[in-house]
């Protein structure tokens, strides 16, 4: 049996809670639905830092400024104090943007997405339909249930707010992260239940990719590192977070009864506080989200 942690919940009243990352003693996440950016401590006190239209990755530029995702903008957003600038305009390389992950010398990685091939769901055990929430554990495919697939290319903008691509056609990237020592990034292929990684080069391209581990049936969500070079990632189609070291071995499932598990992150004064993130699944009306600790063994590293 895997080994796993207890749990403890910190916030509820959320509607799709994402992007979580540690800073200056709090939590910082996107709450997309409710198009806001948030913070909480691990007291669950509760501050809005911005509204912004459909909010989701998050990270931190070196001057201490928060840049923030614009789902449905394309855009990337700087915050600082109560004021709300644009960064870039990433518009003319897909239709939506999701994760975000910003490096010590500010050079951000955005997922950037662009529909893909109609997707065709796949028929569950007794025939019908996969249905696109309440039967995750059974014969999940699709994050999106029946909408188009999404093809995915990693674009890098530069602190001076230029951005290009350096990863292209994959389906489709979602959770991304920088190893400990700066030199990799590992990106969750959610369609293809993999984590992949890129070395990064002097000038923040991305090498081909390689695999760095496969999961097969678990649709991969967002990461983050621990100081032994593990990954913990959630993963939706199983309800679970998990650890894996790279090549695929997992250590540790944490479960998540029912829900999604969306992301997470690694912080506290030890880094040793695992923030997860989950939801009910997205076509449950009214659905929520929740924000669960777990104290772990191993303190987090790396990015984000």
């Amino acid at each position: 049996m895997l080994k796993s942690f207890e749990t403890q919940p910190l916030l509820d009243g959320l509607k799709f809670a994402e992007g979580p990352r540690w800073r200056d003693g709090r939590l910082w996440f996107s709450d997309i639905d409710q198009d806001k950016v948030m913070t909480v401590d691990t007291a669950g006190r509760v501050e809005l830092v911005a509204q912004i239209e459909r909010p989701s990755g998050l990270g931190f530029l070196p001057d201490g400024a928060l840049l923030v995702v614009g789902m449905r903008t394309r855009k990337l957003f700087r915050v600082q104090g109560a004021v709300v600038t644009p960064y870039a305009d990433l518009s003319e390389m897909g239709a939506s943007l999701n994760d975000l992950v910003v490096t010590p010398d500010g050079r951000a990685y955005v997922d950037c997405y662009r529909p893909g091939p109609p997707f065709t769901p796949l028929v569950g055990p007794d025939g019908s339909v996969r249905a696109m929430g309440h039967d995750i554990n059974r014969y999940y495919s699709n994050g999106l249930g029946v909408s188009p697939s999404l093809v995915g290319d990693i674009a890098l903008v530069t602190p001076d707010g230029a951005g290009r691509p350096v990863a292209a056609g994959i389906n489709y990237p979602n959770g991304l992260g920088v190893t400990p020592d700066g030199r990799t990034l590992v990106a969750s292929v959610s369609h293809e239940s993999k984590l992949i990684a890129f070395d990064i080069l002097a000038d923040g391209g991305l090498s081909e990719p390689r695999l760095w581990a496969d999961l097969p049936g678990r649709h991969p969500d967002g990461l983050c590192f621990d100081a032994e070079g593990a990954v913990w990632v959630a993963s939706v189609a199983t309800s679970a977070f998990l650890r894996v070291l790279e090549g695929g071995q997992i250590t540790h499932l944490i479960p998540a009864p029912g829900r999604w598990a969306v992301s997470l992150a690694l912080g506290a004064e030890d880094r040793r506080t695992l923030f997860m993130v989950s939801m009910e699944p997205a076509d449950v009306p009214g659905h929520r989200s929740w924000i669960d600790t777990a104290r772990v063994d191993v303190p987090g590293a790396g990015l984000p």
